[in-house]
């Protein structure tokens, strides 16, 4: 008679969280983008900074603006950050969640000014990939384009996926 008591009793307690979700109201509302997908965003855009430095090699020589490459510096910066605190959860995923999807957003609509609305005078991407006759500068506009897909790709997903996927 006691085991069919204690046997009642168990079944009786409430349902246990998995020990991976977060009762911080401060996590559950910041988005971690998964290990693939954070290595593929990190590949893209850290190829996209890698690139920048023979095509304006290639461009300029030697004479390389330092206002340019100090907003170069300031962007990989301004992206590491968004990266390192979102892989933290917690209040620095929050932070870092935000700084990322900001990071992300002004990235798409830097290349969808550049790209698409540049279409309606004869330029864009089909344009420059066709024109382009330099080989350095025909591969930083592949890769320029591929930043502009992962970026409007990985913006939407963090958006999409924001309540969804809390780091403890």
């Amino acid at each position: 008679m006691t085991e069919s008591r204690t046997l009642v009793r168990r079944h009786d307690r409430p349902a246990r969280r998995p020990p991976t979700a977060s009762t911080d109201p401060v996590a559950r509302v910041s988005a971690a983008l998964p290990g693939p997908h954070l290595t593929v965003l990190l590949v893209v855009v850290l190829a996209n900074y890698a690139a920048q430095v023979p095509y304006a090699l290639d461009l300029y020589g030697t004479h390389v603006s330092r206002t340019g490459a100090g907003l170069l510096g300031i962007t990989l910066a301004w992206f590491l950050a968004g990266v390192v605190l979102q892989r933290r959860g917690g209040r620095a995923g929050r932070a870092g969640y935000w700084l990322l999807l900001s990071f992300l957003i002004t990235e798409f609509l830097f290349y969808f000014h550049g790209q698409i609305l540049q279409l309606a005078h004869g330029y864009g991407m089909v344009h420059d990939l066709v024109h382009a006759h330099d080989t350095i500068v025909r591969w930083v506009f592949v890769v320029g384009d591929l930043n502009f897909v992962a970026a409007g790709f990985f913006a939407a997903y963090l958006a999409w996926h924001r309540r969804t996927s809390a780091r403890p």
